[in-house]
């Protein structure tokens, strides 16, 4: 995800928040591809991971008045906290809980159909974690989110 070179995210924050319109196009285009993915992973349905993302792009439009940035990853952890409460929405609204599948991944991407059996192998090995685990698998693999290896995890 690089932001132009003249831009560093922090100063697209800040300038979003005052209200420039041009700086938050350039967050939307920064953030768009990923967070699209993991919408669209969680969703199954790209009309629906449309909306979601509409709806998070707005809100997060909303709280950058009142967003006080201390680092990338704590910005990257407000997005993506926003994502997961319009997508806890979504699923309440709909009841229905969508999961992971080979499916998603044939419909959604691009899959050499050589290596078809290994995408339904690891799709269902990722459907079968924990959902906290889950998350962590699609936000790092198919939303090409990092680690910060500088914390440490709860319990390490």
């Amino acid at each position: 995800m690089p932001l132009p070179t003249e831009k560093t995210l922090k100063n697209l924050i800040i300038s979003s928040a005052s209200g420039d319109e041009t700086s938050f196009h350039a967050l939307y285009e920064h953030l768009n591809d990923p967070l699209f993915k993991y919408i669209l992973s969680r969703t199954k349905d790209r009309d629906d991971a449309t909306d979601i993302m509409q709806d998070v792009f707005i809100d997060l439009w909303r709280g950058l008045q009142s967003f006080s940035y201390s680092s990338d990853g704590q910005f990257y952890g407000f997005v993506f906290t926003i994502t997961r409460r319009k997508l806890g929405k979504h699923y309440k609204n709909t009841r229905i809980s969508q999961e992971l599948d080979e499916n998603t991944l044939e419909n959604s991407y691009e899959i050499d159909i050589e290596h078809a059996d290994n995408v339904r192998i690891l799709t269902r090995a990722v459907s079968e974690l924990k959902t906290s685990y889950r998350t962590v698998v699609e936000l790092r693999y198919w939303s090409g989110l990092t680690f910060n290896k500088k914390k440490k995890l709860i319990g390490d």
